[in-house]
């Protein structure tokens, strides 16, 4: 892994190496709710602003409505490419590969426990 690097106020990039042992990470945190994040999508595919207004709207850049969109988008076609009520079909595989190995752990310790009482 690479060195990390902090921007000082000055503008100076400064190499991990030289950081105080205090230096503490922070996650960042999203300045959009979820709600807000589908607004935002579904402003830019309805088309009634233009993507130019879009941005200044929310105050957000080209690369992140564009990474919106394309989220949204992908969301999309996975819900309408599932029948309503069905779940995800590897799901759906993983939920019966859990039953049968549930019902093999059960078998075992039938056959466990009899073979004790022997």
């Amino acid at each position: 892994m690479g060195c990390l690097w902090r921007k000082e106020p000055g503008g100076q990039l400064e190499p991990q190496a030289t950081w105080p042992k205090e230096t503490v990470f922070v996650a960042r945190v999203s300045k959009f709710t979820d709600e807000q994040k589908m607004q935002i999508a579904l402003d830019l595919l309805g088309g009634k602003l233009s993507h130019a207004k879009v941005f200044r709207k929310y105050d957000i850049s080209s690369t992140y409505a564009y990474k919106l969109k394309d989220r949204a988008l992908d969301l999309l076609r996975e819900g309408i490419s599932r029948p309503v009520g069905r779940g995800d079909p590897q799901s759906e595989r993983l939920a019966r590969r859990i039953a049968k190995l549930e019902q093999l752990a059960g078998d075992q310790a039938l056959a466990i426990q009899s073979l004790g009482s022997v």
